[in-house]
């Protein structure tokens, strides 16, 4: 993908981050073409033959027609926490956000056929 023209989140964010060091970890800085910081719309681009993303798995709720997902040769891998001070841990809703946030993110990150 090195000569691939890319679609990229805004460079202000951690994942342009990423996407910069997954390119550079096979060599190569990325061409960028198109830009958004709204992966459902990177991915419509990608449909649209304007170029390649590289997109959490989190955030992919519908994968458009005709865009293959594909594994990286290099996994790069983030955490995402919740940070509370001691005393609010206990706090109802600070369970309840820690909850749902579980619950998410365990729906979208199950095994998800990937291709090769």
């Amino acid at each position: 993908y090195a000569t691939a023209p890319w679609i990229a989140p805004t460079a202000d964010v951690t994942c342009f981050t990423m996407m910069e060091r997954a390119c550079g970890l096979a060599g190569f800085q990325p061409r960028i073409v198109a830009e958004s910081m709204d992966f459902s719309v990177q991915l419509e681009l990608v449909a649209a033959g304007v170029g390649v993303a590289l997109v959490p798995a989190l955030t992919i709720a519908q994968l458009p027609d005709g865009v293959d997902l594909l594994s990286l040769d290099s996994p790069l891998v983030r955490s995402v926490h919740l940070a509370a001070r001691t005393p609010d841990v206990v706090d109802p809703g600070i369970r309840a956000l820690t909850r749902i946030l579980t619950e998410a993110a365990a729906e979208r990150l199950p095994l998800r056929p990937l291709a090769t």
